[in-house]
């Protein structure tokens, strides 16, 4: 998956695939790219087909999108390369969106990150994909998000009668339960 061009800004960091592009695009920009290495975003330059990619230290030399990937750094203690490590990019951007919504007028407390196994033997070849647990506790609330690692399919839910053992444990600093059932909204309800 390249870069989302919609949250690149100035000053964003991305890092080189070497994937993408007409044919033998990547392999130009390879000339002047280091496969993995990490960038800085000077400017982006969205277009109706295609967007151009313009980095620190490289002039006036634009670089396809689809070459690079979007790079998650820990912020006011969210671990955002931990949590697209686990699932993918598109929900570590989601949960970003709702973190930084929130912390806006609300103070952050403690995260926690969960992968709920369902309890099953890693021994038994019939293993489910587990799913990844987020839960962002601010002053007041707490916002759970999961992330179905098979299926790709996510949502979140701010607490609610069901929650509210796991804003105990939390706001106590224990390792909550995995809730254990997960419901997901349509793609097109979560936009």
């Amino acid at each position: 998956m390249s870069m989302n061009i919609f949250k690149a800004k100035q000053g964003s960091k991305v890092r080189f695939t070497g994937h993408g592009g007409w044919a033998g695009e990547a392999e130009l920009a390879g000339q002047k790219l280091q496969i993995g290495q990490v960038y800085i975003i000077n400017k982006i330059e969205i277009y109706q087909s295609s967007t151009d990619v313009y980095l620190d230290g490289f002039g006036d030399y634009g670089f396809n999108s689809v070459h690079f990937e979007d790079v998650f750094e820990t912020r006011d203690g969210v671990e955002y390369g931990k949590i697209r490590d686990l699932t993918n990019a598109e929900f570590t951007h989601f949960v970003m969106d709702k973190v930084e919504a929130v912390t806006e007028f609300r103070e952050l407390e403690r995260v926690v990150i969960s992968v709920d196994d369902f309890g099953c033997d890693p021994e038994n070849e019939e293993v489910d994909p587990p799913t990844v647990v987020i839960d962002i506790k601010v002053r007041g609330a707490l916002w759970t998000f999961w992330f179905d690692t098979d299926e790709g399919k996510y949502n979140y839910d701010v607490m609610n009668d069901g929650q509210v053992e796991r804003y105990l444990a939390i706001k106590s600093g224990k390792q909550p339960e995995t809730p254990g059932i997960y419901t997901y909204l349509p793609k097109e309800e979560m936009i």
